[in-house]
């Protein structure tokens, strides 16, 4: 066959590896399916012509044959009535194998007629004639027979009539040759064996369309093999998109530290700002406790003036107090006598039976007088205890005042002493807090930055050792991506570190500062108390 060379070439094809020649395979596959339908479509076209142009020839020459025997069958009035004996299948058949279109349905239809009644059926339909005789004319008509179908094979159609009338007068002329009834059965073997290359021609198609199935496999195989190199170049191209945005996030974190970096300069220049405000502020509030500790001095020295003139005044008042409790004192002491001296008289004239009414007037008033004086000596006892009270009011109001004016200076000493100090602590406090947050912020973004970078560094090792063997320029851009990632981690890791060692120099020279100024401030306000 000529497809074979083709066949075994596809089959060189196959063996060829796909991963190595995806690029020659995408390119020949299309010429090569073409060419594969074109002679695929060649071939069939020339084996069915071949196998009707075969059984062509077959039937033309059955139906020869058969009009060879038929003919002066149905001439003979003698034999008519024999044949009628025959069986129904074998004319049946023959006559719808001239019938028939299509020439290979056709001559099998004929040829099972022909095979199921042979040289029996025939010794059945004419029992009279001896087997010598059946020989000798049996001979007689195979030769001339095979000499009439060689001349059909060699001349045209108007030879083959010509051959065909002669026949026909031979078999009106002699009975005799009507054993040569027996040559249908040698060309009904005939046309077996032309069956037999029938059947063969079939199985060849039938091979044929074996081939072309196997061919049409092999083209699926070839698609899929082109589809998976297809989704291969498709995921080989998201990997390097993946990379490139890898690298490009890496460039955007690079960046993003580099402006951290420039925040955190920032930052503490405002924080060295702010510090620098807080010293100026707490200078000037030096300065304003020194103001209020003179003023405190002037006021307390203007207190004291004061204090002073208000002590005279309530010495000179206590005297004049004195002076009138003496004065009341002597009244009282005179209206006791009077009283006593009432009172004697009162007990003398208490021997008289009759008092008259003058007299007990009189006695009256005295009574009322003595109520009076003893209400005066109560009167008196309290303005005495009153008095005792203003005192000690004024002494304890005057020690009360000088205690005030006395405490409010270390109070107000200690309050702006406890400002400063309640400031360096909230200063301290928020710069520590600051530091704590950033670094905690700081610490958190390079874990992440890390955790991404080792997941993305695992995914890339897996990726490029299951294609290290197809990759190997993939693997260089692996390997220089993965350096330059750690090279940035590095560099980040170091800014990252000096920043941070930069931070604390810092805030320990700002405490140092602050407990520097505290402590002169305590001095200063020790030496002043």
């Amino acid at each position: 066959m000529p497809r074979e060379p083709e066949m075994n070439k596809e089959h060189d094809r196959k063996d060829v590896p796909v991963s190595s020649k995806h690029s020659c395979v995408e390119k020949h596959e299309d010429m090569w399916v073409k060419q594969g339908k074109f002679d695929w479509k060649n071939n069939s076209e020339f084996i069915t012509k071949k196998s009707n142009q075969k059984i062509n020839k077959i039937h033309e020459k059955s139906k020869i044959n058969f009009h060879r025997k038929v003919v002066p069958l149905h001439d003979n009035s003698e034999l008519h009535g024999d044949l009628k004996e025959l069986p129904s299948n074998v004319t049946d058949n023959t006559f719808d194998f001239e019938e028939k279109d299509a020439p290979g349905a056709s001559v099998s239809i004929g040829f099972q007629a022909v095979s199921e009644h042979k040289e029996p059926s025939l010794e059945n339909v004419f029992p009279s004639y001896s087997k010598s005789e059946s020989r000798k004319y049996g001979c007689q008509s195979s030769s001339k027979l095979y000499l009439n179908e060689n001349k059909l094979d060699e001349n045209d159609k108007p030879d083959i009539e010509h051959v065909f009338n002669k026949t026909e007068e031979s078999f009106r002329n002699d009975r005799e040759k009507l054993l040569k009834i027996e040559d249908p059965v040698h060309s009904f073997r005939s046309i077996e064996l032309k069956e037999s290359d029938s059947a063969l021609l079939r199985g060849k198609i039938k091979e044929m369309e074996n081939k072309v199935n196997w061919l049409q496999a092999e083209l699926l195989k070839t698609r899929e093999a082109k589809s998976q190199l297809k989704l291969q170049n498709v995921e080989w191209e998201r990997q390097l998109c993946s990379m490139r945005f890898t690298l490009e996030q890496e460039t955007k974190k690079k960046r993003n530290a580099y402006i951290l970096y420039e925040k955190t300069k920032d930052d503490l220049k405002r924080k060295e700002k702010q510090y620098n405000e807080q010293v100026y502020l707490k200078q000037q509030l030096e300065i304003t406790a020194r103001a209020l500790e003179c003023k405190v001095k002037s006021i307390w020295n203007k207190a004291n003036q004061s204090k002073q003139g208000k002590v005279n005044k309530y010495i000179g008042k206590q005297a004049f107090l004195e002076e009138r409790v003496c004065e009341l004192e002597s009244e009282n002491m005179l209206l006791r006598q009077q009283l006593e001296a009432a009172q004697n008289e009162a007990k003398s004239k208490n021997t008289i039976l009759n008092i008259p009414e003058p007299f007990l007037d009189h006695m009256g008033k005295l009574e009322a007088m003595s109520r009076r004086v003893l209400m005066l000596e109560e009167g008196n006892k309290e303005l005495i205890d009153e008095s005792r009270c203003l005192k000690d009011r004024l002494y304890q109001y005057v020690m009360d005042r000088a205690e005030m004016e006395n405490a409010d200076l270390p109070a107000k000493v200690e309050s702006t002493s406890s400002v400063l100090l309640h400031l360096s602590a909230e200063t301290q406090l928020f710069l520590k807090e600051l530091f704590m947050k950033e670094l905690q912020k700081k610490s958190d973004t390079l874990e992440e930055e890390k955790k991404q970078l080792e997941e993305e560094v695992v995914h890339l090792r897996r990726h490029l050792e299951m294609n290290a063997m197809e990759r190997s320029p993939v693997e260089q851009y692996k390997r220089e991506t993965e350096e330059r990632a750690r090279r940035d981690v590095v560099e980040k890791l170091k800014e990252l570190s000096q920043v941070m060692r930069y931070k604390q120099e810092s805030e320990e020279q700002a405490r140092q500062d602050i407990a520097e100024k505290l402590e002169e401030i305590s001095q200063v306000l020790q030496v002043k108390h």
